[in-house]
């Protein structure tokens, strides 16, 4: 299997070693889910730089992810694009769409009155972060360009299986 980065094989699993997956046993994580919704377009969301790696799922439809200074990425249906670095950025259903800051959807969300569900639902979507237990260093992961896309992943493939 290979992963792909913005047209590049960033690594092929066949080949009888997984490096992200050994890396990434070496580190001590959790996940956390900040944003698992069906939205309706038009939608924005604007994301301030955390201290995390941070993961968009995209589980239908597509959108689009941006960053300063960097052309958008198209995130297709079974795709997952991850920012190692956890940078500011935007995520919308169509280009030039308006941006709401996350913090002021999800408390909408806790008000009752979300954002972005009125009318035909047009995507799901899962947003999350991963979170180390410890201060971390390791020259591999912050060697990572700003954004990966994981693209070509099967519904069967061991990334979806939730148990």
């Amino acid at each position: 299997m290979s992963y792909p980065i913005k047209g590049k094989n960033f690594i092929n699993a066949s080949s009888g070693f997984d490096v992200i997956g050994d890396i990434l046993e070496t580190l001590r994580f959790h996940g956390t889910v900040f944003l698992h919704s069906e939205l309706a377009a038009p939608w924005g969301l604007s994301l301030g730089k955390i201290k995390a790696p941070r993961l968009h799922i995209m589980l239908s439809g597509h959108c689009y992810m941006g960053m300063e200074d960097e052309q958008p990425s198209r995130i297709n249906d079974m795709e997952i694009m991850m920012l190692p670095n956890g940078d500011s950025h935007w995520i919308v259903d169509e280009p030039n769409r308006k941006l709401t800051p996350v913090k002021e959807a999800g408390e909408a969300c806790e008000l009752g009155t979300p954002l972005f569900q009125q009318g035909k639902i047009t995507h799901k979507v899962i947003c999350g972060m991963v979170q180390f237990d410890e201060e971390t260093v390791h020259p591999i992961l912050d060697s990572l360009p700003k954004s990966i896309l994981f693209s070509r992943l099967k519904p069967t493939e061991p990334v979806w299986i939730i148990g």
